[in-house]
């Protein structure tokens, strides 16, 4: 996910890079990641998911232990506006993989904001109503000699699962 924000910046003109091992210092395990923009080093923590307002508190002593390698930097799949808002006041710098950021520190104001809206998610069931019973149907098939649907029991043996 940190290439997609370092993909962000490059479209925008912006110049930066990953730190390399040896600048990054191995002492430094908890770091996701160091970005580097000019003289400017950004500790990076990666997270699946943005924290909720409520959760920027808990987070504090994560910050301090970026803040020791360089200006913490918090990267998430997707931050909307107020949530922007309560980051920065929270002194976070964040970026998201949408290729919005909002990167704060000494000397450095970097802000981008490409789309106000949340990724969709993917439907990982069936569809809901007479579609998705329409496709259960085509699964289900009678074996020669039925003529009639086989009960729950029957239909649980078939699929290979408990009724």
């Amino acid at each position: 996910m940190i290439m997609t924000m370092l993909d962000a910046l490059h479209q925008a003109g912006i110049e930066a890079r990953i730190a390399t091992r040896a600048k990054a210092s191995a002492s430094h395990r908890y770091v996701d990641s160091v970005i580097e923009i000019g003289s400017v080093r950004f500790a990076a923590e990666e997270r699946a998911r943005a924290p909720y307002p409520k959760e920027l508190r808990n987070l504090a002593d994560l910050r301090a232990r970026l803040e020791s390698v360089g200006t913490p930097l918090l990267f998430v799949p997707f931050v909307s506006e107020s949530l922007g808002q309560s980051l920065i006041r929270a002194n976070w710098s964040w970026a998201d993989s949408r290729g919005n950021f909002d990167l704060r520190a000494p000397g450095l104001l970097l802000r981008q904001r490409r789309t106000n809206t949340a990724p969709t998610s993917r439907l990982t069931g069936f569809p809901r109503g007479s579609g998705g019973l329409a496709i259960v149907r085509s699964l289900i098939q009678f074996h020669e000699g039925e003529s009639e649907e086989p009960g729950a029991t029957a239909l649980a043996v078939q699929a290979g699962v408990s009724q």
